[in-house]
């Protein structure tokens, strides 16, 4: 498929023609999307998406409003507006894929369905990461970049039905992460061909398989091999006592100080703290099992939906 042929779509209220992707990574979070948007990026027949991720078809043309940590920064964040989206494919030239990013896509309900309306046709990608090890990735996460209020996980879950009653987005740990709920609604609205289902610790143990099924998903040369030596979104807390407590109280600063750095100032210095030497924290028995009562009916919903035997993320 060349450059010429790939789809368009007319925006609102006049005849201009603008590029919509071919394909969507649409999660899940802390499964190694954000490795795979910057291994696509590198592929000479891929053009994805600036912006990492835009969640543009998560929030239908309104500009989301939640509130608890970070709210602001998502909510001014996200591509809502149907021209500001258009306009991140402008950049498309000889590219026989374009794609973009948004964990949000699997799980935000009304999401699929927006999908399908508008690019019926698209291909889409899923990444997904044992709903346990997911949960405690992301509390990790929040620790690590001092956006988390409880000190343990235990207390976050206790708070998660009173944080998504207050219109909490970020923190909450638990609905995003009913991958088999998710995907059936996938599965209804699109054919099983559109739908190229990997696991985390498949793309862990060997990207390059991984990869090559997807560019052959994609219609690209599937020889292609990525520079895949830096990692993204290290979970875990920074080792150096000094980084660690820059890093974690600084979060206000750094909310101030985004609309005045370039992207790529920004990108350095988070690399900087990001990449940093981290320590995981433990992860209590105790809660790993509470986990696993909860996300096991929908694990063995999703072991049938896609064939493959997860029986080893309820030991």
């Amino acid at each position: 498929m060349l450059s010429s042929d790939l789809p368009l779509l007319s925006i609102k209220g006049n005849n201009v023609k603008k590029r919509v992707p071919t394909f969507l990574i649409i999660g899940a979070g802390k499964s190694g999307t954000t490795s795979l948007y910057h291994y696509l990026a590198q592929h000479p027949d891929i053009y994805m998406a600036p912006v990492k991720e835009t969640h543009y078809f998560t929030f239908g043309g309104k500009k989301p409003a939640f509130n608890g940590p970070r709210a602001e920064l998502f909510n001014n964040d996200v591509i809502w507006k149907e021209a500001d989206y258009h306009a991140l494919f402008e950049g498309v030239s000889h590219e026989r894929a374009i794609g973009e990013n948004s964990p949000t896509y699997l799980w935000v309900p009304g999401t699929a369905e927006r999908i399908q309306k508008t690019i019926p046709d698209v291909k889409l990608i899923c990444i997904l990461r044992n709903p346990i090890e997911r949960v405690f990735s992301s509390f990790s996460m929040a620790i690590r970049d001092g956006y988390e209020p409880c000190r343990t996980l235990e207390e976050a879950l206790d708070d998660e039905k009173r944080r998504i009653e207050e219109g909490w987005m970020l923190n909450t740990y638990l609905y995003s992460a009913f991958y088999g709920a998710q995907l059936a609604v996938y599965l209804r609205l699109f054919k099983k061909e559109q739908l190229s289902i990997h696991l985390f610790d498949d793309f862990i143990a060997t990207p390059e398989m991984v990869l090559r099924d997807i560019f052959r998903f994609l219609n690209v040369e599937e020889s292609f091999v990525p520079d895949m030596r830096e990692k993204f979104n290290v979970s875990g807390v920074i080792e150096n006592p000094l980084l660690r407590l820059i890093w974690t109280k600084s979060h206000g600063l750094r909310d101030l100080l985004r609309p005045i750095l370039s992207r790529k100032t920004r990108d350095t210095i988070s690399k900087y703290f990001v990449m940093a030497k981290k320590r995981k924290i433990e992860f209590p028995q105790r809660t790993r099992q509470r986990l696993i009562n909860i996300f096991h009916d929908d694990i063995i919903k999703l072991q049938s939906l896609i064939g493959r035997d997860l029986s080893q993320w309820l030991e």
